[in-house]
């Protein structure tokens, strides 16, 4: 999981084996529904060791989406991608969205 949502980290936290990874220095080293939260700078590990990548929609404002591309299937969450998924033709899950 790239980005940290707290709810949606909960909810695959009961069922997967997870990892997360946030640029909010808030958040790394906190501990969420018994995961660690790793610095950023893991998203290449993380991306390696992962089946499926799961990716805040804030990589579109932030400027660090092209860092999520290649083998691993990934699906963008939140609002923040939601038009830009659909024109895009990007995977995307936000469970209230339209």
């Amino acid at each position: 999981m790239i980005g940290d949502q707290p709810r949606l980290l909960e909810a695959l936290a009961r069922d997967f084996e997870v990892r997360v990874c946030d640029r909010d220095p808030e958040k790394i080293g906190s501990v969420q529904s018994g995961i660690a939260v790793e610095d950023s700078e893991v998203y290449q590990d993380i991306k390696r060791w992962a089946d499926l990548l799961l990716v805040t929609g804030t990589t579109l404002v932030n400027n660090t989406i092209d860092n999520f591309t290649g083998d691993v299937p990934i699906v963008f969450y939140g609002i923040t991608i939601g038009g830009a998924a659909q024109l895009l033709n990007l995977n995307h899950f936000c469970p209230l969205g339209r």
